[in-house]
């Protein structure tokens, strides 16, 4: 509601200050037409009083003063018989109001063009209004057009380049991200919200040392900004076990990377080609009897069902994460699937969310409401402590002011449940859950 009602406003202003700018110019051209006028009958009285009869001589009796005669005579047109003032005529005088009047048509050039630049501004107050409105719906790919359509009008804001890349960021379109948050800095080298949205497009992107770089460009400009420390911490960390890892798979023998298990012996059947009926035998020293033809098929269909058997318990089973690292990249591989999220989600104990989730926040608040509000309600599983736990992680507060209406929605319905259900659970506590997520009840 807020932000429609500064839209209006914003619309209302500019409508007024276009009125107010037309209404001037008419009445500028109003009173310049009724000065012409005046002037022009004024000077009409005058000539006929001064010109001489036809075919005679000017009456030199009744002349009028020169000084009187220049400044009456200034805008006249002069008559082509008139020599005498022709004679007087000042050249000097005249091109200095030529040139007075070309000046006033370039002040009023200049006006026009301070006026278009400031409807361009208010155009893209307005559109990137809009585009804050469809951000906060959820409505990215929407408020991305948005954002655009405001930076054409208004190329040199570099607020517009940072909330573009704020919802670039939503649509994990990092490198986008990244180039519109250079081009804020570009334009406000201590802009600090761009340093920060390019720093997570950086570390997205496995850019560490680009990312820790941003982050203390930002604790130069604001030292006290906890998130940036935490993150600065966080990727530091990183940075070090990746060179860890590093060094310690260069130093494995190679040798010693096989693998344990005992080698087994695998029979090969050939195709096509017709079945040689004479036994075939293996080598005496493995003590195998000969095999027949049936025994034969029968190995190779217990071969063949061996490894069906070894494709379905390849497929990975999942455990709790021992890093924050591990629980992103296998939070990609499976967020697409609900239940296979559900499963993952609910063997994490509640104790481990701020240490696991706090590289990724941003995108698990929606999936981690939407799995609480389709799985956990279905299976009457209790949600207070999953949803007060996560409610602590780093970078919560941030994630929560971009919650979609849907979100929301479902949050409410979470935070009902909870209120109606868990009887351990007092109204104090149920309110304090919900100011943390913004939601009232």
């Amino acid at each position: 509601m807020a932000t429609s009602k500064a839209a209006e406003i914003q619309t209302q202003i500019r409508e007024n200050s276009n009125d107010l700018s037309d209404f001037l110019k008419d009445l500028k051209r109003w009173e310049a037409n009724i000065k012409n006028e005046d002037k022009n009958l004024k000077n009409i009285n005058r000539l006929e009083k001064q010109l001489p009869p036809v075919r005679t001589k000017l009456n030199t009796t009744n002349k009028p003063d020169v000084g009187k005669k220049n400044e009456t005579k200034k805008d006249v047109r002069i008559k082509s018989y008139d020599y005498n003032s022709w004679e007087k005529y000042n050249v000097d005088d005249a091109c200095k109001s030529s040139d007075e009047e070309d000046q006033n048509d370039d002040l009023d050039e200049e006006e026009q063009e301070k006026i278009e630049n400031e409807r361009r501004i208010q155009n893209a107050i307005i559109e990137k209004e809009k585009g804050n409105q469809l951000f906060n719906e959820g409505k990215f790919e929407a408020s991305i057009n948005r954002y655009t359509n405001a930076i054409t009008m208004h190329p040199t804001n570099p607020i517009l380049y940072a909330n573009r890349g704020m919802a670039l960021l939503k649509v994990e379109r990092y490198a986008s991200a990244e180039a519109d948050c250079t081009t804020a800095l570009e334009l406000d080298p201590k802009y600090t919200k761009a340093l920060a949205r390019r720093a997570t497009a950086r570390e997205k992107l496995h850019k560490y040392i680009d990312a820790l770089k941003d982050y203390e460009d930002l604790l130069n400009i604001e030292p006290l900004n906890r998130q940036a420390i935490s993150e600065q911490e966080k990727i530091k960390k990183l940075i070090s076990k990746i060179s860890t890892d590093k060094k310690k798979s260069n130093m494995i023998d190679p040798q010693k990377k096989r693998s344990k298990k005992p080698l087994k012996r695998i029979i090969i059947t050939e195709v096509g080609k017709e079945i040689n009926h004479t036994p075939c035998s293996l080598p005496l020293n493995n003590k195998q009897p000969l095999l027949t033809d049936e025994d034969r098929v029968k190995a190779v269909g217990n071969s063949t069902s061996s490894y069906i058997s070894t494709a379905v318990k390849s497929v990975k089973k999942l455990s709790v994460p021992s890093s924050s690292f591990i629980f992103e990249i296998e939070f990609k591989e499976i967020k697409k699937d609900e239940e296979q999220l559900y499963e993952y989600i609910k063997i994490i104990p509640t104790s481990l969310y701020n240490k696991l989730f706090s590289q990724c926040v941003d995108g698990l608040i929606s999936p981690f409401i939407q799995v609480l509000h389709n799985c956990y309600l279905r299976d009457n599983l209790p949600i207070y402590e999953e949803l007060k736990s996560f409610s602590k992680v780093p970078r919560f507060q941030m994630a929560s002011m971009f919650l979609s209406q849907h979100d929301k929605t479902l949050l409410k319905k979470l935070l009902q449940s909870c209120s109606s259900s868990c009887s351990k659970v007092s109204s104090q506590d149920i309110i304090s859950l919900c100011n943390e997520y913004g939601v009232k009840l």
